[in-house]
């Protein structure tokens, strides 16, 4: 099996951080290279314990210098930075930022290198879609991007989106992530009542970090060996989902979420 050059945004979020992990764990990642705002602890801790295989560049998306040096030598960058809810209502300005700008400042970084060029794989959301409902559940590549009113984070996402689709560059692909679970998930979006801004008939197609890591880990290494077609896969977007058996209304994942403590989605909403 062949081995890639691997960059990295957004290893400090919650898909992002366990991507990371799976790459660690996979022999085909033989040098990764990550973008963080700061040297954060965790982050320091990773690049001593897998000083032969980790490096961390330190900056922002929305500075063109470290973004070069973060895709510079690279077989593949994984854009997993964002600005998501509940920050990018609060801070509309920093998710046009990361959401916008670093995508545009990752394209031309990329686009500068003419042999050997970077393959870019850009998470998207399916927040692009806009808020549906049980009669309209299920949304289609192909379908309108009507992002819901005032949903900064989906609009931002949708601009990004098409900066990637008009691109330039050799090879894209963009992945528009479902629900996704993960560790604090509820304490994370309980404080300012982001988790009731999902509607109780609104259809959702759970994943989690894991399988999402899962994901970008198979993609590389499906690549790597020849098993991916250049027409079928790459410039192409696709929705992630996590299939049939994991699909629920918003008011069956609050249901089932209170019962894990002995309640329900009524007795708490009464």
């Amino acid at each position: 099996m062949k081995s890639a050059n691997v960059a990295m945004t957004g290893t400090t979020g919650s898909m992002g951080s366990a991507v990371l992990k799976a790459a660690l764990e996979c022999k085909e990642f033989e040098h990764i290279r990550i973008l963080a705002r700061k040297p954060y602890p965790e982050l320091v801790r990773l690049c001593t314990a897998y000083s032969d295989r980790l490096e961390l560049v330190v900056g922002n998306l929305h500075d063109a210098a470290p973004v070069r040096k973060l895709v510079s030598g690279m077989d593949y960058v994984v854009n997993m930075a964002a600005v998501i809810p509940p920050k990018a209502d609060h801070d509309i300005p920093a998710a046009e930022t990361a959401n916008i700008i670093g995508v545009r400042n990752l394209i031309d970084a990329i686009a500068e290198i003419k042999v050997n060029q970077p393959k870019l794989i850009h998470i998207s959301t399916l927040a692009v879609y806009g808020d549906r409902n049980y009669k309209h559940p299920w949304a289609r590549v192909g379908d309108p991007l009507l992002p819901s009113a005032y949903d900064c984070y989906s609009t931002t996402k949708a601009i990004g989106e098409r900066l990637v689709l008009e691109s330039n560059i050799e090879g894209w692909v963009v992945l528009r992530q479902t629900a996704m679970l993960y560790n604090k998930m509820l304490t994370n979006n309980m404080h300012d009542g982001l988790m009731f801004h999902t509607t109780f008939n609104g259809p959702l197609e759970w994943v989690t970090a894991e399988d999402s890591a899962l994901l970008i880990k198979n993609i590389v290494c499906s690549d790597l060996a020849g098993r991916l077609d250049e027409n079928n896969f790459w410039k192409q977007v696709f929705n992630i989902g996590g299939g049939a058996k994991n699909r629920m209304t918003g008011y069956e994942t609050f249901d089932q979420g209170f019962r894990t403590i002995g309640g329900s989605a009524k007795q708490y909403l009464k």
